[in-house]
């Protein structure tokens, strides 16, 4: 618990996700809050209603809004933080310290 990544703020959360140096979590108001360590702006979540997050280990997250378009941000070296238009039912961000980083999506119908 470093960075605070361990000590989430005050509020209750209906999902959490949590990273090696940061967690982000949706608040039962649909709204999404990171915490832990700031390095490439990974707790900077997007404004608006989410209905899932998923942390990275280290560098960025990503979210589907309520409306099924997905918002990514932190670090954005190779594009991860870049995310394609679409609709989308599930994100999960799957990253290496010492490889590229890269984020898995599902688009609905696929």
């Amino acid at each position: 618990n470093t960075f605070g990544q361990l000590t989430p703020p005050a509020g209750t959360f209906k999902q959490v996700s949590a990273g090696g140096l940061h967690t982000c979590g949706i608040r039962t108001d649909d709204t999404l809050t990171c915490w832990g360590q700031n390095a490439n702006n990974a707790l900077a979540a997007p404004a608006g209603t989410f209905s899932k997050v998923s942390s990275g280990r280290v560098y960025h997250s990503c979210a589907i809004r309520t409306d099924g378009t997905l918002a990514c941000w932190g670090y954005n070296n190779y594009g991860q933080a870049s995310p394609p238009t679409g609709t989308f039912i599930d994100v999960t961000v799957n990253e290496s310290l010492f490889e590229n980083q890269f984020t898995m999506i599902y688009e609905e119908g696929s």
